[in-house]
């Protein structure tokens, strides 16, 4: 969450622009050029003994107002760091700024490391829909390191896989025709709700095996037909950010949909 305290009157009207830059209006507002970085990399990963792993900007050296999107990342508004253990993980987010004399202004993309799967709607009666394969640090040609843990038990005991969803424990994969088989989704199918299903993985990685997260929303249809029409509208704007940005609770970060069909 973010920390939104008393802020001064510039630093609200900072923090307009900022908000007006964030919805592609950047080039409405003449702004001096500055650098916004965190250091050598971009991306950050979870530490298996530090559960509280914080990285701040190195540039710029200014003071100004910080805010990020889509939502999930915990940043400091007043001084940019970044709280990556409390952060959603396997997302990229664009952080921006803006001094407080509201003349400079930078941005700069960060990757909190894990993994994702891509929304959509994917019929099990086609044999390259049946199987989904996971997205590792928001880039769909990387490949899962090796010795990696997918789908640990929790401190209950539960997995995705005894909640009907079969995941590949080395790769990650999630077998939608085998999930579907289990008789697991029945109770959703053909209606507008999902099953949300969160688990737990360990990465072999420079996260050193640290224990993550991800939470899906499944959902099942008896046909692509059947999928209603506000679904796909929301899957549809899902799908088209960051290419032409989300308003309103669009700017908040959705568990993947995930929609399965039988054709």
């Amino acid at each position: 969450m973010y920390k939104y305290s008393i802020l001064s009157k510039i630093s609200l009207l900072s923090l307009g622009l900022l908000l007006s830059c964030s919805l592609f209006e950047k080039d409405k507002v003449k702004f001096d050029e500055c650098t916004l970085s965190y250091g050598s990399t971009n991306t950050f990963y979870l530490s298996p003994t530090d559960s509280n792993v914080t990285v701040k900007p190195t540039q710029p050296t200014t003071r100004g107002v910080y805010v990020a999107e889509p939502h999930g990342l915990v940043i400091d508004n007043y001084t940019g760091e970044v709280n990556v253990s409390r952060s959603l993980t396997g997302q990229q987010y664009k952080v921006r700024f803006v001094s407080l004399d509201n003349k400079s202004f930078c941005d700069t993309d960060i990757i909190i490391s894990g993994l994702d799967y891509p929304d959509g709607i994917y019929s099990i009666s086609n044999p390259q829909q049946a199987t989904l394969n996971p997205i590792y640090n928001v880039n769909p040609r990387n490949p899962i390191p090796q010795d990696s843990n997918i789908d640990e038990p929790n401190q209950q005991g539960q997995t995705a896989r005894n909640q009907g969803l079969i995941v590949n424990t080395t790769s990650g994969a999630l077998d939608l025709k085998a999930s579907i088989a289990t008789g697991q989704f029945n109770s959703i199918k053909d209606l507008p709700r999902p099953r949300t299903i969160t688990f737990l993985y360990r990465l072999k990685d420079p996260s050193d095996q640290a224990l993550n997260s991800i939470t899906l929303n499944i959902y099942y249809f008896s046909s692509e037909s059947r999928i209603p029409e506000s679904l796909r509208e929301e899957l549809k704007r899902k799908q088209e950010y960051p290419k032409g940005g989300r308003v309103g609770k669009f700017l908040e970060h959705d568990p993947p949909y995930i929609i399965v069909t039988d054709q």
